[in-house]
């Protein structure tokens, strides 16, 4: 099973509400804002930015998150790679 980090941008002028839809709908697809250590500690990732992982490839990530990012915005950017190692600092631990 592929790790995927995925990167949305809503281009223009989106108000707060736009990004809070494009998050629930992101949740619902199976999707993530919150990222694991191997302690098992979790920490929110930085806005508009999920992780999420299946049996596909970034391509396939990408057009059903550019569905799900043009179901809420009309010019979105979207962005996905796969994770084959992370490492962060300085992230918010989820209280």
């Amino acid at each position: 099973m592929a790790s995927f980090n995925i990167r949305v941008e809503l281009k223009g002028t989106p108000a707060g509400e736009d990004y809070e839809k494009l998050h629930t709908a992101m949740m619902r697809a199976g999707f993530s804002r919150i990222i694991i250590d191997d302690d098992g500690v979790r920490y929110h990732l930085p806005p508009a930015e999920y992780v999420g992982s299946g049996d596909w490839n970034a391509s396939v990530v990408q057009k059903q998150v550019w569905l799900i990012a043009t179901s809420v915005w009309k010019q979105p950017a979207v962005y996905v790679t796969t994770a084959g190692s992370r490492s962060w600092r300085g992230l918010k631990e989820v209280g």
